[in-house]
């Protein structure tokens, strides 16, 4: 019964937590992996700096929600800083695009297109930036 309750603190927390920083939950398995993960976390942030919310499912909530917003602040801040980086460490992406299609009875024909994205050097110190400014500045509601 115990894991029960601990997976739908999760749901709870995660979908709790992906409205506050993002406004809308990230769908039920989401929801229960940010909020799991975020309980661990709060868990772990709240013994290391000595404080003690209480027991039960308020509690339980309560730090739950908490680890899942800070885990959700530090995968958007990465995520900007990581994709800064990749682009002034290659300058470009490539995708592949499936440009035309025919079906002739039982062969279907199609021929793919590689295309490169040059990614401007600024962009790249942008994105870094952007994800520096999400330690900074505080969200708009």
């Amino acid at each position: 019964m115990g894991l029960l309750w601990f997976i739908i603190i999760g749901a709870v927390a995660g979908w709790l937590a992906g409205q506050f920083m993002k406004g809308s939950g990230f769908g039920l398995l989401g929801d229960i992996i940010v909020g799991v993960i975020g309980a661990f976390l709060g868990g772990y942030l709240f013994r290391a700096a000595g404080i003690s919310i209480g027991y039960g499912l308020v509690g339980s909530l309560i730090v739950a929600f908490i680890g899942a917003v800070v885990l959700l602040f530090i995968v958007r801040l990465f995520t900007s800083i990581v994709a800064g980086i990749a682009a002034l460490a290659y300058g470009q992406f490539t995708y592949t695009k499936a440009t035309h299609e025919a079906k002739v009875g039982p062969f279907d024909l199609s021929i793919k297109e590689k295309k490169t994205v040059n990614v401007p050097f600024w962009a790249g110190i942008a994105a870094i930036a952007a994800g520096a400014l999400l330690f900074i500045v505080p969200k708009r509601t």
